[in-house]
């Protein structure tokens, strides 16, 4: 269960981070604070420190939780990082089945 210092969103965030591209998921201030204090590909613009201070404030109880949303969409969009409103909007590819892993199996399950 959440606490609800973490103060939630609305609506989830789905966003790329990291070297690889990996998409996160951030549903609430706290999550968002953490990433913009820590995984933040870009730490010196303007919208990234008003994030983390509208983030701080929503986490007081000054502000509602999805101001904090809406900062961190615009830290991200000053970041260049893909983000989308729903998981729909990333692509996911399958390996090929020839393709070699270490050790993980892949497989297709066709639907009946």
């Amino acid at each position: 269960m959440t606490p609800i210092s973490d103060k939630i969103w609305s609506r989830c965030v789905y966003l790329t981070l990291g070297k690889h591209d990996a998409y996160r998921i951030v549903c609430s201030t706290k999550n968002a604070e953490n990433i913009l204090t820590h995984k933040w590909p870009v730490e010196n613009g303007a919208e990234h420190r008003r994030a983390l201070d509208v983030c701080a404030e929503v986490i007081k109880g000054n502000l509602p939780a999805d101001e904090a949303r809406h900062a961190f969409i615009l830290a991200a969009k000053e970041a260049r990082l893909f983000i989308a409103e729903t998981p729909r909007q990333f692509t996911f590819e399958m390996p090929a089945e020839s393709t070699k892993t270490t050790g993980i199996s892949h497989y297709n399950k066709r639907r009946r």
